[in-house]
């Protein structure tokens, strides 16, 4: 299992033995281990500690659609983490456009002061130019582009993914939809078994697990999974297939 979390990026914090039949190390430590001092279950589980909120990271707003309603062009999207504040400066990428917010708006509500994560949003900005599939963040911010990623893809199809494969698939991160192709299957693993399986192929089949690098047809906003989940996943499509799903583990590859 540390081979697999390993090959995930992910570190357990703690390994605690147990018999769940027996309820050893479950709630009350066990006389059955006395060569085990660590916590048991439920203290494990109180040394935990909360992730930030959605609120606390910084801001990300990926741009859903440009609407027109009368003299102003309104970008709408979903707040993905942080806070928006009217009077905000914005960077767009791609694009490195810089925008200052004039007014945020939701149905049946205008002019709202601020708005923060999970909430869908319309927003007027100072000026036009940005467009479905940017990504909006404080213009302080070096959000960067990437056109190779690495990533972990749990492959759906029936079909195998091959690497000699010259047909593009489509990787849909937030609002963003760009082709791609796979540069190079860096792992295999049966996602039954947990067994290795030898990379050297260049395939993944059916409900295998891959790390790989994928390369986009043109610069794509992405993040590790690991720092900012909502920029951090992503599903491949064939034509009008889902083919695959995946987490970003590296936007640099």
């Amino acid at each position: 299992m540390n081979e697999f979390f390993k090959r995930l990026g992910v570190k357990p914090s703690m390994e605690v033995p147990v018999s769940a039949a027996q309820g050893d190390n479950i709630a009350v430590r066990s006389h059955n281990m006395p060569w085990y001092s660590g916590p048991t279950v439920l203290e494990a589980l109180d040394m935990f500690k909360k992730s930030p909120a959605p609120t606390q990271k910084v801001l990300r707003f990926p741009i859903q659609d440009i609407y027109e309603r009368g003299e102003n062009r309104i970008a709408a999207g979903r707040i993905e983490s942080g806070i928006l504040r009217k009077g905000d400066r914005l960077r767009f990428v791609p694009g490195d456009q810089v925008r200052t917010v004039r007014e945020i708006r939701q149905y049946l509500r205008d002019d709202m002061p601020s708005a923060e994560a999970g909430e869908c949003i319309g927003v007027v900005f100072d000026s036009d130019g940005l467009r479905r599939g940017q990504v909006g963040c404080p213009a302080a911010d070096k959000l960067a582009m990437t056109r190779r990623l690495g990533a972990s893809v749990f492959w759906l199809a029936p079909q195998p993914l091959e690497t000699a494969d010259a047909r593009r698939m489509t990787l849909k991160c937030a609002t963003q939809e760009i082709p791609c192709r796979v540069a190079a299957i860096r792992e295999r693993l049966d996602s039954s078994t947990l067994e290795q399986l030898d990379p050297a192929v260049g395939r993944l089949e059916e409900t295998e697990v891959g790390d790989m690098v994928l390369e986009t047809d043109e610069p794509v906003v992405v993040e590790s999974f690991y720092d900012v989940p909502e920029l951090g996943r992503f599903v491949l499509v064939r034509g009008h297939d889902v083919v695959a799903g995946g987490i970003v583990t590296s936007s640099r590859a």
